[in-house]
């Protein structure tokens, strides 16, 4: 039986093969489902921007690598005080 890899591996297998900006969009389109799926600042969505970051914090892309860290804490901190 084999599964299907999730995104943020497919997006890792990527970043090996030196092809960052289909990584990144690998990356972008999975926050765009958690988005759609669960909404902007849900724990799914927090989940898909810190594996984002993981990928750019990965690609040396470290300011955006922060940025994504940081929305998803402070998203996910405000969905758990409602």
């Amino acid at each position: 039986m084999t599964t299907t890899p999730a995104p943020v591996d497919i997006a890792f297998s990527l970043l090996r093969e030196g092809r960052f900006g289909d990584a990144d969009n690998v990356m972008a389109r999975e926050v765009q489902v958690a988005t759609d799926e669960y909404g902007h600042g849900s724990p799914q969505w927090a989940s898909a921007q810190c594996d984002l970051g993981n990928v750019l914090l990965n690609a040396d892309q470290l300011a955006r690598a922060v940025e994504c860290f940081r929305q998803a804490a402070f998203r996910h901190r405000i969905t758990d005080r409602r």
